[in-house]
């Protein structure tokens, strides 16, 4: 579900960036793309050439459980019948969107237009596989100097014009009988 959920989100950023760059910016298309920023810097550094260099690159850097069922974006999220459920659970995505986009000053248009969009549409309605609707909530994350470089240390890169948003998603987990049965005698490892 998490990759419905986000592809959700790249495609309305792609409807949402065709719309405003219109013929100024034909290439590259997709203009979002849903990927691991890592390689990206890691072919830079080889001097490779990436099929999408020149791209906003949406990379999922984190994931957590939320322990706290009021706690915002959560509040934004619709709390329904499915949120009761005991087999329900929220899960925040940090999620990076770091841009590739040379020159810089077209960089950090994009940046200006990915931080519009979501403090416009901040909750994204989707379909899951199963064909029940779910939300995904985004709430933009500020980072401060010593993060910003722990997390552009990680990604084995230098800094790239990027923003972060924690997307906060209500999950529905669902156990199959088969597993059920084969492992209900098991005692839990602590």
């Amino acid at each position: 579900m998490i990759d419905v959920a986000l592809q959700t989100v790249v495609d309305s950023l792609n409807d949402y960036f065709a719309q405003r760059m219109g013929l100024e910016h034909p290439d590259p298309t997709p203009y979002v793309i849903l990927d691991n920023v890592a390689k990206y810097r890691q072919a830079a550094h080889n001097n490779a050439h990436i099929h999408h260099s020149d791209n906003v690159v949406l990379t999922v850097v984190n994931l957590e459980k939320s322990s706290l069922h009021h706690s915002s974006p959560h509040h934004l999220l619709n709390s329904g019948a499915n949120a009761s459920n005991s087999n329900s659970y929220r899960i925040h995505l940090h999620c990076l969107f770091s841009i590739t986009v040379e020159p810089y000053n077209r960089a950090l248009q994009f940046l200006g237009l990915i931080t519009d969009y979501f403090h416009l549409h901040p909750v994204f309605e989707f379909e899951q596989r199963d064909g029940e609707k779910n939300k995904i909530a985004m709430e933009q994350v500020v980072l401060n100097f010593e993060e910003n470089q722990q997390l552009w240390s990680m990604l084995g890169g230098n800094l790239l014009p990027s923003v972060m948003f924690r997307a906060a998603l209500q999950m529905h987990a669902v156990e199959s009988k088969q597993l059920e049965a084969k492992t209900s005698g098991f005692p839990y490892l602590l």
